[in-house]
């Protein structure tokens, strides 16, 4: 999957359930854009998406989300950011 540079994962539940379990590993190192719109997740680890250094464009929308991990800063290519309809106040 190292050439994998898009990644749809939207409204699929399960998503919520094993997201901190190292699901984006150094495989998917070359996503530029992820949507997990309406997955569910309810709390992102602090090093969740470590590995996505090229990720430019990140949907989260539609979680029921209170905040988001401070890696989030750290993505150097990060440019989009979507959160509509989540509960995030802060990024720790």
């Amino acid at each position: 999957m190292n050439n994998l540079v898009n990644l749809y994962l939207r409204e699929n539940d399960k998503v919520g359930q094993v997201i901190n379990d190292g699901i984006f590993v150094e495989s998917l190192s070359n996503l530029y854009r992820m949507d997990l719109v309406k997955c569910n997740i309810t709390h992102l680890d602090m090093n969740v998406f470590i590995n996505l250094t090229k990720l430019e464009i990140l949907e989260l929308s539609k979680n029921p989300l209170f905040s988001l991990p401070s890696a989030i800063k750290v993505l150097p290519r990060l440019f989009a950011l979507w959160m509509f309809q989540t509960n995030v106040t802060t990024i720790i």
